[in-house]
């Protein structure tokens, strides 16, 4: 494999992890759902 080819296949890896990244960076904006605290009280297995 060449350096070129090398560097190509890199770059397009990083490309796709960029593009997942910023997904997920997206969601973690998205607003919290009103019940967020009453589910995770529900998972611990205690009630405010």
């Amino acid at each position: 494999m060449t350096p070129d080819a090398a560097k190509d296949i890199l770059l397009a890896r990083r490309a796709e992890l960029l593009g997942n990244l910023e997904r997920i960076e997206d969601q973690l904006d998205d607003p919290m759902p009103k019940d967020w605290e009453d589910a995770a009280s529900e998972r611990q297995g205690t009630r405010c």
